[in-house]
């Protein structure tokens, strides 16, 4: 589906990129995920629909098309639709959606946590593209303390850590795409 032009991943950063953390590479198993349902309060799944856009990124029908599937794998009764970028951004933006596909590129893992992750606070600018408007308060001290940091090793320490934050599912990282 992807060509050849992504890698699988389950890291908010490619790897390579500062702050990417291996140990946040976990890809659960389906009786996991279905354990993990029930324990939310949903052992008989719900309903959703995953939104994206079309012709933004490369074979992005088919991603979420594809993702609708393995979520009604596990129970999610799943469907995914499509729109066009000038409608699906402002929508997405607006929190119109229960779930979005949404691509990301940064030089630094703390730099994407602060904006894709971080708690949404329009006077800082954090959050500005968490559509979700989760907070995690650990992550935001983790990418702050990475910000703050003059020590490089240090940093990258503290951003990777924020990585390992992803397991609270706020956001599924599927794939890097291919930038060439």
């Amino acid at each position: 589906m992807l060509e050849g032009l992504a890698v699988p991943d389950s890291n908010i950063v490619a790897p390579g990129i500062f702050g990417y953390n291996i140990a946040s590479r976990s890809r659960l198993t389906i009786p996991h995920r279905k354990k993990l349902l029930a324990e939310a309060g949903s052992p008989n799944g719900f309903a959703l629909t995953i939104h994206g856009p079309n012709k933004r990124y490369i074979s992005d029908e088919q991603v979420v098309q594809t993702d609708a599937q393995f979520l009604s794998r596990i129970g999610i009764q799943t469907r995914g639709e499509t729109l066009p970028l000038a409608v699906y951004f402002p929508k997405a933006g607006k929190s119109e959606f229960s779930m979005g596909l949404l691509g990301w590129g940064s030089l630094a893992g703390d730099f994407a946590f602060r904006t894709v992750l971080g708690t949404p606070n329009p006077e800082t600018g954090w959050g500005s593209w968490n559509w979700g408007k989760c907070s995690n308060p650990a992550l935001d001290q983790l990418v702050q303390s990475a910000l703050a940091s003059v020590d490089a090793a240090q940093r990258e320490d503290f951003a990777r850590q924020a990585a390992l934050a992803l397991k609270d599912y706020a956001a599924l990282p599927l794939h890097h795409q291919s930038a060439s």
